[in-house]
This record gives C-alpha cells, sequence and structure tokens, in this order.
C-alpha cells in the first residue's frame, strides 16, 4: 500500500513551531494534510519521541491524524517505523514545512510511479532530485524495502538524518528513477516556497495575501505570479543564497 508520511517537529532552531503557525485560517501543517487528502491516500505524520513534540500529538489527536513517534536524529529509522505500524510498502515522503506542494505534480508522480519498477522515484531539476532544491513543492516516493536495506548498510547518522539522500546518491545499489522537470522558466529559480525561517514565513503570509487563488493550481502558474512581484523575488533570493544546499 502507498502512503503519504509527513515528517514533523516543533524543535525548528531558527523558527520554533513554525508548523502550527497560522496560515489561511488554520496551520501551515493542517493546511498542508487537507490538501493532500485531496489524493485520497492514507496521511501519516512522523515525529519525534522528544517531550517538545507531545504538543503536537496532543494537536494531531485532536484533529484525528495519525502519527507515529521515532527518533528525532535519525529520520531514517523514523520513516522505517511509521512505515512498518501502518502497513506501507511505499512511501510518499512529504516535509511539513512545504504547504504549497504541487498536488497536481505529486499526483502525475504517483500514476508514474505506479507504471515502473523501482526502488526510488523524483522529479528533477536539471538532473538533480527536487529534494535538494529550495522550491519546496515537491515530494519524493521511495520503497520500504530500499529504506530498510539502507538503514542496515550505513551507520553515518547524517546519511540517515536525511532519509532518502544514500538512495539517490548510490545508483548502484538502487533503481533510482527521475523525472526532468521541462516547464521551468529561469525566473522560477529566484522562488522559495519552503518554510524554514522567520523570513520564509513572511513571504507565506505575503502569497496567500496577494495569490490566494492561485494556492491550489500547478507550481508554474503561481510562479508566473510570484515572477512578477520582484520585491517578493529579491526577499526569496536573499534568502536562497543564505540557504544554499
Amino acid at each position: 500500500m502507498i502512503g503519504i508520511i509527513i515528517q514533523a517537529r516543533l524543535g525548528s532552531t531558527r523558527l520554533p513551531k513554525k508548523i502550527l503557525k497560522p496560515f489561511e485560517g488554520k496551520t501551515i501543517l493542517l493546511f498542508l494534510i487537507e490538501r493532500l487528502r485531496q489524493l485520497n491516500l492514507p496521511i501519516v505524520v512522523a515525529t519525534t519521541t522528544n517531550g517538545n513534540d507531545d504538543e503536537l500529538c496532543d494537536y494531531l489527536s485532536t484533529h484525528q491524524i495519525a502519527y507515529y513517534r521515532g527518533d528525532e536524529n535519525n529520520v531514517l529509522a523514523r520513516y522505517i517505523g511509521a512505515a512498518s505500524y501502518y502497513n506501507f510498502d511505499t512511501v510518499i515522503r512529504i516535509c511539513s514545512d512545504s504547504p504549497l506542494i504541487d498536488l497536481h505534480k505529486l499526483e502525475s508522480l504517483v500514476e508514474q510511479y505506479r507504471a515502473e519498477d523501482c526502488d526510488y522515484f523524483s522529479f528533477s531539476y536539471k538532473n538533480v532530485p527536487t529534494v535538494l532544491t529550495h522550491f519546496g513543492v515537491f515530494g519524493e516516493i521511495v520503497r520500504l524495502e530500499a529504506l530498510k536495506l539502507l538503514d542496515k548498510s550505513v551507520d553515518d547518522l547524517k546519511i540517515k538524518e536525511h532519509v532518502t539522500y544514500g538512495i539517490y546518491t548510490n545508483a548502484k545499489d538502487y533503481n533510482v528513477k527521475l523525472v526532468e522537470l521541462t516547464i521551468f522558466k529561469q525566473d522560477f529559480e529566484r522562488i522559495r516556497l519552503t518554510i524554514d525561517t522567520p523570513e520564509d514565513y513572511d513571504n507565506l503570509l505575503s502569497i496567500g495575501e496577494k495569490y490566494r487563488s492561485f494556492l491550489n493550481e500547478p507550481f508554474e502558474k503561481l510562479a508566473e505570479r510570484i515572477s512578477r512581484d520582484e520585491k517578493l523575488l529579491k526577499k526569496m533570493e536573499t534568502i536562497i543564497m543564505s540557504n544554499k544546499k
């Protein structure tokens, strides 16, 4: 069974409790989850056993959202635990700091994955998996068995922290397939929609106010509007330059 797992915690150092901050009349996390429900796939939030996340678990329980608690630093083990507990053999990995994820692209990714036989499936931009980009609107798909194999074969906690890094950088051991995005314009590279800093959050609020009718449109339609907003683009560009991956 394919399921969506959203990694989330409240202990962000740059923007604490960011996923519980308000956006469009709800929290960022609930805004994301309600959008993902349109895909009609089971959704689980993978959070930590850290006491700081008790508040998050209470919130999830109140809103009847399934969750799993695991190691804070070994995110790979947390994903394996969540997927195993909820009987997912394939995981759609979503980060909670991506409330404006492109549902149209994600649905297309899932449809394409079903026709493929691979361990890891993702969009790429300039031959780089989109998980490594600053766009903040794409997910990735990975088999549970590939995650388990990775967990057994590496000891480096840095690799385990980033979950799929040890898979898409190791094509000799894993069947990795990437679909190159070709719809982007040069200006789109200046757009950052992931939420990791107070400045990102300010930009998100601004996008909600100015471009509300485009929040559920494909990324390129929202990006077209943002690319005409030079003031907003410059703010995003500054954050991009200071957060190079």
